[in-house]
């Protein structure tokens, strides 16, 4: 009697066979400046940049035809590039304020260029986000009752935007180059205002 409830074929795959490879170094600097004289001593400020590399060799198989009339052939080759969405740089700023029961804060963030997509043939197709930055404040006020705090809080408040770009080799000797937009996304303001009760 034939199994009604044969054993399903599994089939699998990997997405890609080979590592990739990552390094760099960080810095961090956090310090209030107690020794200043007033009202300089309430000052505080946070440092944070990293500087990366990356490295990725990435499979890539596609059909090419010799003439119009012939077959298809099949190239499985392998090109190297960077990581996707990994930038080279990042850094973020803070400088605030302590004073009495108030805190404010005052923050600057940048992520640098990365990868978005990468073409199987020709390293020159590749596609790219620009560098992006953006602004965000904090302002916390202690309230007469112990535990809580009114806070306001705003982050990208310059409404920085997102754009994905291709290099082109334009001009009439094809000597120059241009960045060709091929998306663009803006990230909306948003703002906090609340009581915040801690225990």
């Amino acid at each position: 009697m034939p199994d009604i409830n044969p054993v399903g074929l599994i089939t699998t795959y990997v997405n890609n066979p080979y590592k990739g490879y990552i390094n760099g170094f960080e810095i961090d600097w956090q310090t209030n400046f107690w020794y200043l004289p007033r009202p300089f001593n309430s000052l505080v400020l946070n440092f944070n940049y990293t500087r990366l590399r990356s490295k990725m060799d990435y499979q890539s198989i596609f059909l090419v035809r010799t003439s119009p009339f012939s077959p298809p052939t099949q190239v499985d080759t392998v090109r190297t590039g960077r990581l996707y969405q990994q930038p080279d740089d990042i850094l973020n700023i803070t400088i605030g304020v302590d004073i009495g029961g108030f805190s404010g804060r005052l923050s600057f963030r940048y992520q640098g260029e990365v990868l978005a997509n990468l073409d199987q043939r020709d390293p020159a197709n590749d596609a790219f986000t620009r560098a992006i930055y953006g602004w965000d404040f904090s302002l916390r006020q202690r309230l007469p009752i112990k535990g809580l705090s009114l806070f306001f809080n705003g982050i990208n408040i310059t409404h920085a935007g997102s754009f994905d770009y291709r290099r082109l080799v334009v001009g009439p000797n094809a000597t120059g180059v241009s960045e060709a937009i091929t998306r663009m996304a803006y990230y909306p303001r948003r703002f906090q205002l609340g009581i915040r009760y801690g225990m």
